[in-house]
């Protein structure tokens, strides 16, 4: 069964706290009292832009990395999101983000990368991507340390999750490996000590998650990333309902806006950043590993920084940048051409640039 763990802004705690405490006093009467207007003293933009983002109601961002979306949860915690008049709903560790985002029953999730947002589109999935991180790849081959060379992988194993990203299999590609000879294995456990035991010769992993753990516990591997063979990808696609941007446009951007700030909070204290998403983790009763995120974060925060989509600021997308992928997916087999989505309408290029002068995030001071 899914785990949904709900994590509401500040705001919307006060206010659930104002309202049971006024059913409480009023010994529980039959008739609820009524919900308390926001309170919106505290909001950076003008009266129309907060009425019409009030106006879209909650925005649920569903997502599947459970609490490894740090820039979220601070800009939650910060209040980025009540600055913004913006009532969030953070749902994590769901498998059905997608299927959540494109039905309605979410506002919001991510993607790994642009050419998942164009399989999921292909497939019929009801989702626009609003911004994309970076415009490199996170995704990486580890093998055995004695696999110099991923030609001799033929003949061998490789695990991947659901399905390989079409940026490893154009690096298996580019590599020179005749795919067919290679020995597939679906890989639900998503250890990557799988390697160490001799269970298989190479896996898909994160650069930012798997070579952390493995390091740390001692163990050889060797990694290859798409980039050393020519191979270009990209990393985190923020998805919207198509319908709901379509309506409430301001509120999406806003929120990209808050979160854009959160990536500027937490690239200039980790440490800070990873207390406030380990509080958030403990609470849901989960463990979390303090020093294993703040490095992970510290390579995604590299790879963010280092791969902007034409020089501008974190977020900003373009058709151009989902090509390659787009032509990835089908030569991996994954998308028929035929199917592949009008980019032109799949990608919006205007929401996260109209949040920059340059690449200086446009964010409302107090007056």
């Amino acid at each position: 069964m899914t785990s949904l763990h709900h994590r509401r802004g500040p705001a919307a705690l006060r206010a659930a706290a104002a309202a049971a405490a006024a059913a409480l006093a009023l010994g529980l009467a039959a008739c609820a009292p009524a919900e308390e207007a926001p309170d919106d003293s505290g909001a950076l933009i003008d009266d129309a832009r907060c009425e019409a983002n009030r106006e879209a109601g909650t925005i649920t961002y569903i997502n599947s990395f459970g609490f490894g979306r740090p820039e979220l949860f601070a800009a939650q915690e910060l209040g980025y999101f009540d600055a913004m008049c913006l009532d969030v709903e953070l749902i994590t560790d769901t498998q059905n983000s997608i299927s959540y985002v494109s039905t309605g029953r979410g506002t919001m999730g991510s993607v790994g990368d642009a050419g998942g947002v164009i399989t999921y589109a292909a497939g019929g999935a009801n989702i626009t991507a609003v911004a994309t991180m970076a415009n490199g790849s996170a995704y990486v081959i580890l093998t055995k340390p004695e696999i110099t060379e991923l030609t001799q992988l033929e003949g061998r194993t490789i695990g991947y999750h659901t399905k390989l990203p079409e940026v490893l299999q154009s690096t298996l590609i580019a590599a020179g490996v005749d795919t067919e000879q290679v020995e597939w294995i679906n890989d639900t456990t998503y250890d990557p000590t799988l390697l160490i035991t001799g269970q298989l010769d190479a896996i898909q992993a994160y650069r930012n998650n798997e070579p952390i753990n493995l390091t740390r516990q001692g163990y050889d591997y060797n990694m290859f990333l798409p980039e050393d063979f020519g191979v270009h990808g990209t990393m985190n696609v923020y998805i919207a309902n198509t319908e709901f941007l379509a309506e409430h446009r301001t509120a999406v951007q806003d929120f990209l806006r808050a979160a854009f700030k959160g990536v500027e909070y937490c690239a200039a204290d980790i440490e800070a950043c990873i207390e406030i998403i380990a509080s958030e983790a403990e609470a849901a009763g989960q463990v979390y590993d303090r020093e294993h995120q703040a490095e992970s974060w510290m390579i995604t925060n590299g790879i963010i920084k280092d791969n902007p989509w034409q020089g501008g600021g974190v977020g900003v997308q373009g058709v151009e940048q989902f090509e390659p992928e787009a032509e990835m997916v089908v030569a991996a087999g994954l998308v028929d051409e035929a199917d592949i989505p009008d980019l032109a309408e799949l990608v919006d290029e205007d929401i996260a640039a109209e949040l920059y002068d340059g690449t200086t995030l446009l964010w409302p001071e107090e007056d």
